[in-house]
């Protein structure tokens, strides 16, 4: 996501992630598939730990140990090389490492995770797959996609420690997951950084609806082309974008934000399931030698009625920004200095 982008989400829609519910200390039981690999948590700090959790992650993505035991060696720059480019792609904030509530349970599924980000990312290359030339919206969904997976091998592994309790239902693991998230979402300071375990938990279950029906390879090659996939069911027709506003400032940059940056400000999936075009134009006045950045987001839904209900909850919950709607079609203004006035047509 490029960063003015990321500045208009933080200042309009301005958090541990869900996780397993805690286990009983059983034996775990083996992985199907992954049999011969002790599924046993364990300390990561250890170099035979690493290892094995590796050989795992590669299982649990259907890769054969062989496949993948060239790159063990370099796994530690691997991961620091991914995490220090997806950052850079994605403008994602490193917030520092969860607490360890779990003893060894917590750190060996994130790691399981990095993993499983790391395979990904030699096999798609995130520099390609997560292009910046792509828009806003596809980037997102396409990480989403990618995170959902991450952690269904998380969940999948976690579950195993449930030791003869082997029937744990993933499907309600990531329903419950959805539902904590959309809570913890209502009560953080920052709905961006929230909003992404909401996404993740969503990129969760859509990534377990594909593993379940063995079509998981072919959505990650054949990825959402919109957040609003991850809303409705089936494909979703593109529609023309919205026409550029008659501002007398100088452009600097356009993003798409989609259904994913509706609901961050909306908290309301049937408005977010309703948008069907954006686009967002940032601005900077010249004129003012102060730093200041403005922006014109026109938003146009799927019918009246959805964008009369953004419409409301824009302009109660938003502040110094400005919201005008014509039929189906929102504009919103906004700026650090002032807001772009007259307000231009949705």
């Amino acid at each position: 996501m490029n960063r003015s982008a990321f500045l208009v989400l933080t200042l309009i829609a301005c958090g541990a992630e869900p996780q397993m519910a805690a286990v009983p200390r059983t034996k775990p039981a083996p992985i199907a598939g992954c049999e011969t690999i002790d599924p046993h948590p364990c300390d990561v700090a250890l170099a035979g730990c690493r290892e094995r959790l590796f050989h795992l992650a590669t299982c649990l993505r259907g890769q054969s140990i062989d496949e993948a035991l060239e790159v063990l060696e370099k796994m530690p720059e691997m991961l620091s090389a991914h995490r220090e480019r997806t950052y850079d792609l994605l403008n994602i904030i490193a917030l520092g490492e969860a607490d360890v509530a779990l003893e060894l349970l917590t750190p060996s599924s994130a790691l399981i995770e990095d993993y499983v980000e790391a395979l990904q990312d030699r096999e798609l290359d995130f520099e390609v797959y997560l292009s910046p030339e792509l828009s806003e919206d596809e980037q997102r969904a396409r990480w989403t996609l990618l995170r959902g997976e991450a952690r269904l091998h998380r969940a999948r592994f976690q579950a195993t420690q449930l030791g003869d309790q082997t029937g744990v239902e993933l499907a309600q693991h990531f329903a419950g997951s959805i539902e904590r998230a959309r809570a913890l979402v209502r009560e953080a300071p920052s709905r961006y950084f929230a909003g992404e375990n909401v996404f993740s938990a969503w990129g969760g279950r859509l990534a377990h609806e594909a593993w379940s029906k063995g079509q998981l390879p072919d959505l990650l090659a054949n990825p959402p082309s919109s957040t609003r996939q991850f809303f409705v069911d089936g494909e979703v027709a593109p529609e023309p974008a919205p026409r550029p506003p008659e501002v007398a400032l100088t452009q600097v940059e356009t993003s798409t934000l989609g259904a994913y940056g509706v609901y961050l400000v909306t908290l309301d999936e049937t408005i977010a399931a309703g948008v069907t075009s954006d686009l967002l134009w940032m601005y900077t006045d010249e004129a003012i030698t102060e730093p200041n950045t403005s922006f014109v987001w026109k938003i146009q839904f799927a019918d009246d009625p959805s964008a009369e209900k953004a419409e409301a909850v824009f302009a109660d919950d938003l502040r110094d920004v400005l919201v005008a709607r014509n039929g189906n079609k929102l504009a919103v203004t906004g700026s650090r200095y002032a807001p772009i006035t007259p307000l231009p047509d949705p």
